[in-house]
C-alpha cells in the first residue's frame, strides 16, 4: 500500500510539474517573410516627363514675359502739369502722359555732378522730370521704376570781373548784374582756341580778367544770383599788338628832260 501511494504521489508531482512549465514557457511564434516578387517596381515616367513640360512651360512664358516688357520699355520726359495719387500728369510734345509710380519707384535728382535720391513729395508742379519703366497695353499709362527731377539749365553770358583762386569762383558781369559762379571738380571748361578756331579742353587756371564766358549750370538754391557751373565756354581776348611802324617810302621824282634849245 505505501508503495502504490508513493507512486501515486509521484505521478501527481510530475503532472503538476509539467502544467507549470508549460504555462510558464514562451510560445515560439513562427513567420514567414514574405517572398520578394521577381518582376521590378514599375518607376512612374509619366509624372517626371510632366514635370519637364511645366518646367519647360514656365521658362518659355518667363521669355516671352520679358520680351513684351523690352518692347514696352521706354522713357517719358517732361513738365508736370498734375500731381494726383501715385501719379503724375506729364506734358510732353506728343501730348499729355500719365506717369504711375507705387512705393518701389525710386526717385532721384542730381546734385553736385552726382545722382541724389530724393521723395517723391519734392516733386512739384512746373517741375521737369523724365521717367524710365514701362507702358501698358493701351499705351495709356507709363509705370515708372525711376523718375530723374531735372533742374532747368540757366544759360549766363558775360564778362570775367573778378577772380577767386581760393574758392575757385568767378564773377561774371552781365546785362543783369554780376553773378558768382562755382568752378566746381565736374565743371566742364573749354577755351577757345584761335589757332585752332575751336574750343579745347582747359582748366580754372586759364580764365582771366576780361575774358568772355557763356556758362551753363544750375542756380544755388540757398545764395542768391550764384550759379554752379556744368559746362564754361572761355574766349580770351589778348592784348591788341602794338602795330609796327612802316617804312618811309622816299619817291624820287623824276628828272625832268630838258630840252636843248636849237642853238
Amino acid at each position: 500500500m505505501k508503495k502504490i501511494a508513493f507512486a501515486l504521489i509521484f505521478w501527481a508531482f510530475l503532472s503538476l510539474h509539467n502544467q507549470v512549465s508549460a504555462a510558464t514557457s514562451p510560445t515560439l511564434k513562427i513567420t514567414t517573410s514574405p517572398v520578394a516578387s521577381s518582376s521590378p517596381v514599375p518607376t512612374d515616367v509619366s509624372v517626371i516627363e510632366k514635370l519637364k513640360k511645366i518646367e519647360t512651360l514656365k521658362e518659355k512664358i518667363a521669355t516671352k514675359v520679358a520680351e513684351i516688357r523690352e518692347k514696352e520699355k521706354g522713357a517719358v520726359s517732361g513738365l508736370v502739369k498734375k500731381i494726383e495719387k501715385n501719379s503724375l500728369n506729364i506734358a510732353k510734345a506728343s501730348g499729355d502722359q500719365t506717369v504711375a509710380y507705387s512705393e518701389d519707384t525710386i526717385f532721384y535728382t542730381f546734385k553736385n555732378g552726382g545722382r541724389q535720391e530724393i521723395k517723391s513729395s519734392v516733386i512739384k508742379e512746373n517741375d521737369t522730370v523724365t521717367a524710365f519703366g514701362y507702358f501698358d497695353q493701351t499705351k495709356m499709362t507709363f509705370s515708372a521704376k525711376y523718375i530723374y527731377l531735372e533742374d532747368l539749365p540757366l544759360h549766363i553770358r558775360g564778362k570775367v570781373s573778378d577772380i577767386d583762386k581760393t574758392n575757385f569762383t568767378i564773377t561774371v558781369k552781365e546785362k543783369h548784374g554780376n553773378i558768382i559762379v562755382d568752378v566746381e571738380t565736374y565743371t566742364k571748361t573749354l577755351i577757345y582756341d584761335r589757332n585752332k578756331n575751336s574750343f579745347i579742353s582747359g582748366g580754372f587756371s586759364k580764365i582771366k580778367l576780361g575774358d568772355a564766358v557763356h556758362l551753363i549750370g544750375t542756380a544755388n538754391p540757398k545764395i542768391e544770383n550764384r550759379v554752379s557751373a556744368k559746362k564754361l565756354y572761355v574766349i580770351s581776348f589778348p592784348n591788341q599788338p602794338t602795330v609796327a611802324q612802316q617804312p618811309t617810302i622816299t619817291v624820287n621824282p623824276t628828272p625832268s628832260i630838258t630840252k636843248k634849245s636849237d642853238l
